[in-house]
């Protein structure tokens, strides 16, 4: 049986009850607990970036901070 909570985290004061629910559950029926957050990369530039490789101006373009290789 597939136990996993998929939680949408975004920062918002909602967050913290939707966390708490969703610790509950995982807790009361043994789940694994998963956090989503939105990159800001939507599907073009991921399709784009599975046929030609991450460039640097899509990473620099993300909403979240990734940490960029030199």
């Amino acid at each position: 049986m597939i136990k996993t909570i998929l939680m949408h985290v975004d920062g918002s004061p909602a967050q913290d009850s939707r966390l708490h629910a969703a610790a509950l559950l995982a807790n009361t029926f043994d789940a694994h607990l998963v956090g989503s957050a939105d990159t800001g990369i939507g599907w073009p530039d991921y399709a784009k970036w599975m046929v030609g490789g991450v460039t640097r101006e899509l990473l620099e373009r993300s909403r979240v901070p990734l940490l960029l290789a030199h």
